[in-house]
C-alpha cells in the first residue's frame, strides 16, 4: 500500500451512511470518512503552526452521488503553502507525503476540495 510506504497510517472510519441506516431502517447513499496520519510529520507542521492542526488528520471521504462513487479530499497544497514558509525539510517532506499527489489526486487547482471519480476519470472540483 503506498500509504504505508510513507509511513502513513489508518487512524480511523466513520462509517456514517451505516450509522445513518441503523438509525433510520432505510437503504442510505454510501458516505464513509477515511482518516490517515504522518504522526511524526503531524507533530513537526502542528509545532511549526498550530493552524495545520486543524487540518489532521488527512481525511478521505467516499460520497455515493447519482452517477457514481467519488473520493472527495483536501487540496493539500492550500494546506503545506498556507501562512510561512514551511522550513527545509519539512517542506520537502509535506510536499512528498501530502502535496500534488500525494492526498490530493492528479490534478492542480486552487480550490478547498478536491473530487475524483472511483471510475479514475477526473470529475470537477468544487470549492465548497
Amino acid at each position: 500500500m503506498v500509504a504505508t510506504e510513507h509511513n502513513i497510517r489508518d487512524v480511523g472510519t466513520l462509517p456514517l451512511s451505516k450509522e445513518l441506516e441503523a438509525r433510520s431502517g432505510k437503504k442510505e447513499p454510501v458516505l464513509t470518512i477515511y482518516q490517515f496520519c504522518n504522526s511524526t510529520i503531524a507533530r513537526r507542521m502542528a509545532d511549526f503552526s498550530p493552524a495545520m492542526s486543524a487540518y489532521m488528520p488527512c481525511r478521505v471521504s467516499l460520497v455515493e452521488r447519482p452517477d457514481g462513487l467519488y473520493l472527495y479530499t483536501l487540496n493539500m497544497d492550500m494546506m503545506v503553502k498556507m501562512g510561512r514558509k514551511l522550513p527545509s525539510p519539512l517542506n520537502e517532506e509535506a510536499w512528498r507525503n501530502f502535496g500534488g499527489n500525494g492526498c490530493a489526486g492528479t490534478q492542480r487547482r486552487r480550490c478547498a476540495v478536491r473530487r475524483r471519480s472511483i471510475k479514475g476519470s477526473a470529475a470537477p472540483s468544487s470549492s465548497r
